[in-house]
This record gives C-alpha cells, structure tokens and sequence, in this order.
C-alpha cells in the first residue's frame, strides 16, 4: 500500500464514526425519522462528509448491527428508519460502537 492510499485508509477511519453519528442526528429531524439513502448521501456531501456509495452503505450495515436503525430495500433506494435507541445516541443520550458521541455544538 503506498503512502497516499494509507492516509486515505487514516481519514477514513477517521470519519467513520462523524458519519455514523451525521446519519442518526438527519434522521432524527426527519418526519417519523425515515428517510432514504440518496437524500443522507447529499446530506454527507453537503456537510463535508463526502461518501462513497460503498462507504455509507458500510456505514448503513454497522449501524443496522447495531440496532439504531432498520432499513428495507424499495426499488433502488434503501428506505433507513430510526430506532429509539437509535435516536437515544443520536440526541447523546446514549453510546455505541463507531458512533461518535455529539458534542453541545454538534454541527450534525
């Protein structure tokens, strides 16, 4: 691995858990916290956590075995809901793995 793709790999990992907790705090605003995977993907560009289609729906996968979201497949859109844990580690009333924790200024 050359040193660029390794950086890339250190970033990465890096905004793996901004982008976990990103999702949870969108579909936490939506109406009955549901939304699909096209609208969080603009909604990670339009807050500089640019995703490939690979990178959320891995994100999508750990928080699903996590249980802070369920997600079905309708036509070619992943259709994701909030759970109430979910929204619990959302709101920072509640942890889990790979989701960073918000801060009061949380600009998600």
């Amino acid at each position: 691995m050359n040193k660029r793709s390794n950086e890339l790999s250190n970033i990465e990992w890096i905004k793996q858990p901004h982008r976990a907790l990103a999702v949870l705090r969108l579909m936490a605003r939506q109406p009955g916290t549901v939304s699909n995977d096209r609208v969080i993907s603009d909604y990670l560009d339009s807050v500089g956590l640019v995703s490939t289609r690979e990178e959320l729906v891995g994100c999508l996968d750990r928080l699903e075995a996590n249980e802070l979201i369920t997600r079905r497949d309708v036509e070619k859109l992943i259709v994701v809901e909030l759970t109430l844990k979910g929204e619990e580690v959302a709101q920072g009333h509640g942890e889990a793995d790979g989701v960073l924790r918000p801060s009061v200024d949380c600009p998600y």
